[in-house]
């Protein structure tokens, strides 16, 4: 039992090694996008915010991590891109939208 315990602990520690790793690197990936972008799972809270992203709309992290995505930009569901996003995530494909940011007199894409 001993030795099946310590082969499970060991193949468990692996495990999280890879997906230490792997996150790094989609992570680095992520921040490697001159464009801001964020990841949102299938509840629209967002899993991540690259850093250009992040010191445009003066959030850090921590304060948007989890949250819905339009909780944290509320202004976007009246944008064009609203419908496209919701789209995109129902059909689980990329889309392509321009807007018209009025809080942040910014256009997007």
């Amino acid at each position: 039992v001993g030795i099946f315990l310590s082969w499970v602990v060991a193949q468990y520690r692996a495990k999280q090694e890879h997906l230490a790793d792997s996150q790094a690197q989609l992570s680095a990936v992520l921040e490697s996008i001159r464009d801001q972008c964020c990841a949102v799972d299938e509840d629209w809270r967002v899993r991540y915010a690259n850093s250009r992203l992040l010191d445009s709309a003066g959030f850090s992290r921590e304060e948007i991590a989890g949250r819905s995505l339009w909780d944290v930009f509320p202004y976007l569901a009246s944008t064009t891109a609203g419908p496209v996003l919701r789209k995109a995530m129902l059909e689980r494909r990329p889309v392509h939208a321009e807007y018209y940011a009025q809080p942040r007199q910014e256009w997007f894409e």
